[in-house]
């Protein structure tokens, strides 16, 4: 798995993960994610990663996770080239 990946993985887990797991379970999870990721975990290298442009196969253009699910995760996204409604991912 590429390790930008990965990060975004780690973030999406960090968001989602706060509003379920106690503290010493989320405690365990980012320090997984940390030796999975090899680098040091924060909200703002999470959010650089959502919003940063990534090529993909084929020579299609470059989109970021926000050109789908937009910045604000509470809000209802639309695939970029579908035009299909993404659900809200908002922290429960």
């Amino acid at each position: 798995m590429k390790r930008h990946h990965v990060m975004i993985l780690a973030a999406l887990g960090i968001f989602l993960s706060g509003v379920f797991a106690s503290a010493a379970v989320l405690d365990d999870l980012l320090s997984k994610y940390q030796k999975t990721s090899g680098t040091a975990l924060s909200a703002t290298a999470g959010e650089v990663l959502w919003k940063e442009k990534h090529p993909q196969a084929g020579g299609a253009s470059s989109h970021s996770c926000a050109s789908c699910h937009g910045d604000n995760l509470r809000q209802t996204g639309k695939h970029e080239k579908t035009g299909k409604k993404i659900d809200a991912m908002p922290p429960r």
